[in-house]
């Protein structure tokens, strides 16, 4: 099935610019914290992805080993300080 859309999607960002030029002077006192407030949650969901991404790499480069070390066995961990240990086959990657 194939969908035909009239109007183009937006680039990734446009929405935030769009919010960046919005003018403040028309928002009252609560209307400006309520925006602090709801940017600051915005900026803790993109900091979370952004550690899932870090971790997702992270674990990526020990199991396809792109580092300088040398893995003997199949069965390796993959683990930054050992205390996080995973079976490398226990791994699952999404890609977006």
């Amino acid at each position: 099935m194939i969908i035909d859309d009239a109007e183009p999607r937006p680039q990734r960002g446009a929405l935030l610019g769009q919010l960046a030029r919005e003018d403040l002077d028309l928002y009252s006192l609560e209307e400006c914290q309520d925006r602090i407030a709801r940017l600051e949650a915005e900026i803790a969901r993109v900091r979370a992805a952004m550690e899932t991404k870090s971790a997702r790499k992270s674990a990526a480069e020990a199991l396809f080993n792109f580092g300088s070390q040398r893995h003997g066995s199949r069965g390796m961990t993959v683990a930054g300080d050992g205390a996080d240990a995973v079976p490398a086959a226990a791994l699952r990657f999404t890609y977006r």
